[in-house]
C-alpha cells in the first residue's frame, strides 16, 4: 500500500537525483546562445546573427566539421558594417579559403558575394582560415557595409562556405553555414 509519506520520500529522492545531474556538455558544432562571447570578442559587441557550420558531404568531402559563425554589431552601430567571427571545429590542420556566396548550403553556390580570400579575380578582405593540430579555426574580420549591407544578410539566401586549400577555385567546399 502506498502512503503519502512513501510518495513524499520517492519524490524527494527523484528531485535530489535530477538536481545532481551535470549540465549537458556542449559539443563541437553547437551554436552558442545569443549574447555569449566568442574567443577574442569584447563585451561591447552585440550578437546580431548566429549560424551553425556543418560539414558538406558533396563531391566526396568527408570532414567532420562543425562550429558556428556570429555576426557582431560594433559599438558605433550597424551602419558601418558588422564583425564576422568564425569558430570552426573538426577541420584537418591547414589553410582554408572562405567566402559568402549566394544560395543556401543545400544548393550549388551562386555568385561570390564577399570573398574573404582571393577568388575569381576578386581580392579577398581577410586571410585564409587556419586550422591548427586541434582542428580549430577561429577568425574575426570586419565586414564593411560598403561590401555587404548588414540588412541584406536577412533579405537573401546566403551561405558562408569554407573550401579545401587557401584558394576556393582549387578546392571543394568542405563546410558551410547558412546565413
Amino acid at each position: 500500500m502506498t502512503t503519502p509519506r512513501s510518495i513524499a520520500v520517492l519524490a524527494l529522492a527523484l528531485a535530489t537525483a535530477s538536481a545532481c545531474e551535470p549540465e549537458p556538455q556542449r559539443q563541437a558544432g553547437d551554436i552558442p546562445p545569443a549574447g555569449e562571447l566568442v574567443p577574442g570578442q569584447t563585451s561591447d559587441l552585440d550578437v546580431w546573427l548566429v549560424s551553425g557550420i556543418k560539414a558538406t558531404r558533396k563531391n566526396g568531402a568527408n570532414i567532420p566539421a562543425g562550429g558556428f559563425v556570429q555576426f557582431l554589431v560594433p559599438e558605433e552601430g550597424i551602419e558601418r558594417g558588422l564583425y564576422i567571427a568564425v569558430n570552426a571545429r573538426g577541420m584537418p590542420e591547414g589553410s582554408y579559403g572562405w567566402g559568402i556566396y549566394r544560395n543556401a548550403c543545400t544548393e550549388d553556390p551562386g555568385d561570390v558575394v564577399v570573398p574573404f580570400t582571393d577568388v575569381n579575380g576578386m581580392e579577398g578582405i581577410a586571410e585564409p582560415l587556419r586550422a591548427g593540430r586541434n582542428g580549430n579555426a577561429e577568425q574575426s574580420v570586419f565586414l564593411p557595409a560598403s561590401v555587404l549591407p548588414p540588412r541584406s544578410l536577412r533579405a537573401e539566401d546566403l551561405s558562408l562556405r569554407i573550401h579545401e586549400g587557401p584558394d576556393p577555385r582549387q578546392g571543394r567546399a568542405v563546410a558551410c553555414a547558412d546565413i
